[in-house]
């Protein structure tokens, strides 16, 4: 009887303990648990913002290779144009940036300093005389990730050319001329080259002259690609 007894008063005095501990430790839990609740609860949004916000910049970033493809929303002067140029280096097409920076109608000065450059090809004077050399200053950005020999990177001028919104030919009076909008490189010998290669991040100046008929300003700069999936693309920055 005594053994049973002290049975139960253990039972019983295990069981207070229990409750206590039990007490304690779900008013702890209580307040962690609410706070776990409120920190998953926040977290979980935070990852769908995340999410979201991955999507949005994915698309943004879709539409920033996309940007500027047409001829009828060319990039604004000083605008950045994402493209691509054959790497030598890599062997494969990597992404470069373009942009103009200044386009002027009297580039006289240029095409004598290129003429007397010693270079293989003489700029002939156009024989109408509303057709005149026009000159365009642009830049090339290489990204960080952009691939580089020892020395740096070989910098090759992008072929440009200056053309209608509308694809055709420049005419006048009724008259198409052709050759009109070909352009011809000549940094070397107006801007100079840097005595040292360019590095990934760097950005490069250059400058080009082309035809064009005297007080037509409504055409756009056209650099054709192929982008790092393999496919043709063309860019277009705008002349004024």
């Amino acid at each position: 009887m005594k053994r049973k007894l002290k049975t139960k008063l253990a039972l019983i005095i295990c069981g207070i303990i229990c409750f206590g501990l039990f007490g304690c430790n779900g008013e702890e839990n209580g307040g962690t648990d609410a706070d776990s609740t409120v920190e998953e609860s926040v977290d979980g949004d935070s990852e769908e913002v995340s999410e979201d916000a991955g999507e949005e910049s994915s698309d943004e970033a879709g539409a920033a290779d996309e940007q500027y493809k047409n001829a009828e929303s060319p990039a604004p002067i000083g605008e950045w144009i994402k493209s691509a140029a054959f790497n030598p280096v890599s062997g494969e097409q990597e992404v470069i940036y373009w942009r103009v920076t200044g386009v002027n109608s009297d580039a006289q000065a240029s095409v004598e300093a290129y003429n007397n450059g010693g270079n293989f090809w003489v700029l002939e004077q156009p024989e109408e005389d509303f057709i005149k050399y026009y000159e365009m200053e642009y830049e090339i950005r290489y990204p960080e990730e952009y691939s580089q020999e020892d020395f740096g990177i070989t910098v090759s001028d992008l072929s440009l050319s200056a053309e209608n919104r509308d694809g055709r030919g420049f005419e006048k009076d009724g008259t198409m001329y052709l050759g009109v909008g070909s352009c011809t490189d000549v940094t070397k010998d107006t801007i100079g080259e840097g005595e040292e290669n360019p590095r990934p991040g760097d950005t490069v100046k250059r400058k080009i002259v082309f035809t064009m008929i005297d007080g037509c300003d409504d055409y756009v700069f056209a650099y054709s690609y192929t982008d790092t999936d393999g496919e043709r693309k063309t860019s277009y920055a705008a002349s004024r």
